[in-house]
Protein backbone atom coordinates (compact mmCIF):
# COMPACT_ATOMS: atom_id res chain seq x y z
CA UNK A 1 0.00 0.00 0.00
CA UNK A 2 1.00 3.41 -0.52
CA UNK A 3 1.96 5.70 2.39
CA UNK A 4 2.14 9.02 2.41
CA UNK A 5 3.87 11.13 5.50
CA UNK A 6 1.56 14.04 7.26
CA UNK A 7 2.87 16.47 9.72
CA UNK A 8 6.15 16.69 9.90
CA UNK A 9 6.82 20.38 10.44
CA UNK A 10 4.72 20.36 13.38
CA UNK A 11 6.42 17.47 15.14
CA UNK A 12 3.15 15.26 14.78
CA UNK A 13 4.93 12.79 11.63
CA UNK A 14 2.58 10.16 10.91
CA UNK A 15 2.34 7.68 7.96
CA UNK A 16 -1.39 7.71 6.57
CA UNK A 17 -2.20 4.82 4.12
CA UNK A 18 -3.93 6.52 1.36
CA UNK A 19 -3.61 3.11 -0.98
CA UNK A 20 -7.55 2.61 -0.99
CA UNK A 21 -8.18 6.08 -1.51
CA UNK A 22 -5.42 6.19 -4.75
CA UNK A 23 -7.36 3.18 -5.85
CA UNK A 24 -10.74 5.09 -5.46
CA UNK A 25 -8.96 8.13 -7.73
CA UNK A 26 -7.51 5.49 -10.39
CA UNK A 27 -11.41 3.99 -10.75
CA UNK A 28 -12.71 6.79 -10.90
CA UNK A 29 -10.50 8.72 -13.42
CA UNK A 30 -11.59 6.13 -16.15
CA UNK A 31 -15.41 6.88 -15.86
CA UNK A 32 -15.12 10.08 -14.37
CA UNK A 33 -18.42 11.95 -13.29
CA UNK A 34 -18.96 15.95 -13.47
CA UNK A 35 -20.35 17.71 -11.09
CA UNK A 36 -21.36 15.64 -8.19
CA UNK A 37 -21.78 15.69 -5.00
CA UNK A 38 -21.19 12.24 -2.76
CA UNK A 39 -20.67 10.80 0.30
CA UNK A 40 -16.97 9.73 1.19
CA UNK A 41 -17.08 7.37 4.09
CA UNK A 42 -13.91 6.61 6.21
CA UNK A 43 -13.55 3.97 9.13
CA UNK A 44 -17.36 4.15 9.97
CA UNK A 45 -17.76 7.92 9.58
CA UNK A 46 -18.57 10.23 6.56
CA UNK A 47 -18.08 13.33 4.98
CA UNK A 48 -20.39 14.91 2.19
CA UNK A 49 -18.98 16.65 -0.63
CA UNK A 50 -19.67 18.84 -3.70
CA UNK A 51 -17.22 18.80 -6.82
CA UNK A 52 -16.23 19.36 -10.33
CA UNK A 53 -15.63 15.84 -11.14
CA UNK A 54 -15.53 13.22 -8.87
CA UNK A 55 -11.57 11.85 -9.48
CA UNK A 56 -10.94 15.87 -9.40
CA UNK A 57 -12.62 16.26 -6.21
CA UNK A 58 -11.08 13.12 -4.38
CA UNK A 59 -7.30 14.28 -5.92
CA UNK A 60 -8.12 17.81 -4.55
CA UNK A 61 -8.96 15.91 -1.12
CA UNK A 62 -5.93 13.75 -0.77
CA UNK A 63 -3.56 17.07 -1.88
CA UNK A 64 -5.09 19.41 0.85
CA UNK A 65 -4.87 15.96 3.68
CA UNK A 66 -1.27 15.59 2.46
CA UNK A 67 -0.37 19.11 3.44
CA UNK A 68 -2.96 18.79 7.01
CA UNK A 69 -0.76 19.12 10.21
CA UNK A 70 -2.98 18.05 12.69
CA UNK A 71 -4.78 21.53 13.34
CA UNK A 72 -0.90 23.34 14.43
CA UNK A 73 -1.43 25.12 10.77
CA UNK A 74 -4.07 28.15 10.96
CA UNK A 75 -4.88 27.36 7.78
CA UNK A 76 -6.98 24.13 8.78
CA UNK A 77 -8.75 25.41 11.95
CA UNK A 78 -11.91 26.02 9.95
CA UNK A 79 -11.24 24.48 6.86
CA UNK A 80 -14.42 22.30 5.25
CA UNK A 81 -12.30 18.96 6.03
CA UNK A 82 -10.80 19.20 9.37
CA UNK A 83 -12.66 16.44 10.71
CA UNK A 84 -12.47 14.61 8.46
CA UNK A 85 -8.40 14.72 8.27
CA UNK A 86 -8.13 14.35 11.80
CA UNK A 87 -10.74 11.39 11.63
CA UNK A 88 -8.15 9.96 9.04
CA UNK A 89 -5.33 10.62 11.61
CA UNK A 90 -6.68 8.83 14.73
CA UNK A 91 -7.85 5.92 12.33
CA UNK A 92 -4.42 4.62 9.76
CA UNK A 93 -5.50 1.91 7.39
CA UNK A 94 -9.25 2.42 6.61
CA UNK A 95 -10.91 1.84 4.16
CA UNK A 96 -12.43 4.98 1.93
CA UNK A 97 -15.80 4.62 0.13
CA UNK A 98 -18.15 6.85 -2.23
CA UNK A 99 -21.67 6.98 -2.42
CA UNK A 100 -23.17 9.14 -5.31
CA UNK A 101 -25.89 11.47 -3.89
CA UNK A 102 -26.45 13.68 -6.74
CA UNK A 103 -24.92 14.67 -10.56
CA UNK A 104 -25.57 17.42 -12.64
CA UNK A 105 -25.79 16.46 -16.15
CA UNK A 106 -27.02 19.63 -18.25
CA UNK A 107 -26.75 23.43 -16.16
CA UNK A 108 -30.01 23.36 -15.28
CA UNK A 109 -29.38 20.89 -13.20
CA UNK A 110 -27.02 22.68 -10.85
CA UNK A 111 -30.42 24.17 -8.66
CA UNK A 112 -30.76 20.55 -8.11
CA UNK A 113 -27.26 19.42 -7.44
CA UNK A 114 -27.35 22.07 -4.51
CA UNK A 115 -30.53 21.25 -3.33
CA UNK A 116 -29.68 17.61 -2.98
CA UNK A 117 -26.73 18.70 -1.43
CA UNK A 118 -28.43 20.79 1.44
CA UNK A 119 -30.65 18.55 1.79
CA UNK A 120 -28.31 15.26 2.31
CA UNK A 121 -26.73 17.89 4.74
CA UNK A 122 -30.13 18.51 6.88
CA UNK A 123 -30.81 14.74 6.50
CA UNK A 124 -27.06 14.03 8.76
CA UNK A 125 -27.39 17.69 10.68
CA UNK A 126 -27.54 15.61 14.00
CA UNK A 127 -25.99 12.23 12.72
CA UNK A 128 -22.21 11.70 14.78
CA UNK A 129 -21.19 9.76 12.01
CA UNK A 130 -21.30 13.14 9.93
CA UNK A 131 -17.69 14.45 10.28
CA UNK A 132 -19.42 17.67 7.99
CA UNK A 133 -18.49 20.95 9.73
CA UNK A 134 -21.06 23.24 8.20
CA UNK A 135 -24.81 22.46 8.14
CA UNK A 136 -25.38 24.68 4.69
CA UNK A 137 -23.75 23.85 1.65
CA UNK A 138 -20.41 25.45 1.14
CA UNK A 139 -20.71 27.83 -2.51
CA UNK A 140 -17.18 29.41 -3.83
CA UNK A 141 -16.88 33.05 -4.33
CA UNK A 142 -18.48 34.76 -6.91
CA UNK A 143 -16.02 35.70 -9.72
CA UNK A 144 -16.52 38.76 -11.97
CA UNK A 145 -14.55 37.38 -15.04
CA UNK A 146 -16.66 34.23 -15.27
CA UNK A 147 -20.09 35.43 -13.65
CA UNK A 148 -20.21 31.99 -11.68
CA UNK A 149 -19.39 30.97 -8.26
CA UNK A 150 -16.48 28.69 -8.81
CA UNK A 151 -18.02 26.48 -11.73
CA UNK A 152 -21.72 26.87 -10.48
CA UNK A 153 -23.99 29.51 -12.62
CA UNK A 154 -24.80 32.48 -10.89
CA UNK A 155 -28.59 31.67 -11.33
CA UNK A 156 -28.49 28.23 -9.94
CA UNK A 157 -26.79 29.93 -6.58
CA UNK A 158 -29.45 32.43 -6.30
CA UNK A 159 -32.50 30.15 -6.70
CA UNK A 160 -30.84 28.24 -4.02
CA UNK A 161 -30.49 30.70 -1.80
CA UNK A 162 -34.28 31.68 -2.78
CA UNK A 163 -35.17 27.95 -2.09
CA UNK A 164 -33.31 27.99 1.31
CA UNK A 165 -35.37 29.98 2.97
CA UNK A 166 -38.67 28.45 1.51
CA UNK A 167 -41.23 26.46 3.05
CA UNK A 168 -40.05 23.14 1.29
CA UNK A 169 -36.76 23.59 2.94
CA UNK A 170 -37.97 24.43 5.76
CA UNK A 171 -40.24 21.76 6.30
CA UNK A 172 -37.98 19.21 4.66
CA UNK A 173 -35.48 20.66 7.40
CA UNK A 174 -37.96 20.10 10.39
CA UNK A 175 -37.86 15.95 9.51
CA UNK A 176 -34.11 15.99 10.96
CA UNK A 177 -34.50 18.01 14.44
CA UNK A 178 -33.63 16.61 17.57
Amino acid sequence: MKTTTVGEDSGHKREIDLGSLRYLIEKCKSADMNFVVYKLSYASKYIIIKGKTLAGSLIILTDTLNSFSEGNDDRFKEHLYTHLFNHIMDRPGGRFRVKMIACAEQSEDFYDLLKQEQMALDAARYDDTCLNNQIEVYIPKYSEKTGMYGWIPKQAVMNFNRWLSSAERTEHASLYKK
